[in-house]
């Protein structure tokens, strides 16, 4: 948790967001004030770019949903957990399976074009269900 003060423009145009019980996702530019030459006495802004409530971050702000699975933790029955998955999920961002080895340099990319999924019910769920990384791009 942080707090800062918001000042003028930066409260009046994300006051609708201040909601009881709500968490924000914060883009923010931090600037410093004056030139301190001791780090000790250094001083630093941070002025808001963009606000929003963080569930409304998954979809705004994700292009893609990246997986990354070892070679070695693929079975024999992968491709249907991962179809049945997949199909729990729909939604509107691209998944890319990435196959690698962390034994040596291979990997493999794979991008589903047709089948699109939500985000936040695919990481929901994918830890119960496939021993992998899941990461947003």
């Amino acid at each position: 948790t942080f707090s800062w003060w918001l000042y003028k423009d930066d409260y009046s145009k994300n006051a609708h967001l201040f909601q009881p019980g709500q968490f924000l996702f914060v883009e923010a530019r931090i600037s410093e004030l004056g030139y301190a030459k001791e780090v000790e006495k250094k001083r630093y802004a941070l002025k808001p770019v963009n606000m929003m409530y963080l569930g409304d971050a998954y979809h705004k702000k994700c292009k893609n949903v990246r997986l990354k699975i070892d070679i070695s933790d693929i079975s024999s029955n992968f491709s249907y957990i991962l179809k049945d998955l997949i199909d729990k999920v729909p939604g509107n961002k691209p998944l890319i399976i990435e196959i690698i080895s962390l034994n040596s340099d291979f990997s493999c990319n794979f991008y589903n074009h047709e089948k699109k999924i939500d985000p936040e019910k695919f990481i929901g769920i994918w830890d119960k269900t496939l021993p992998a990384m899941v990461s947003l791009d």
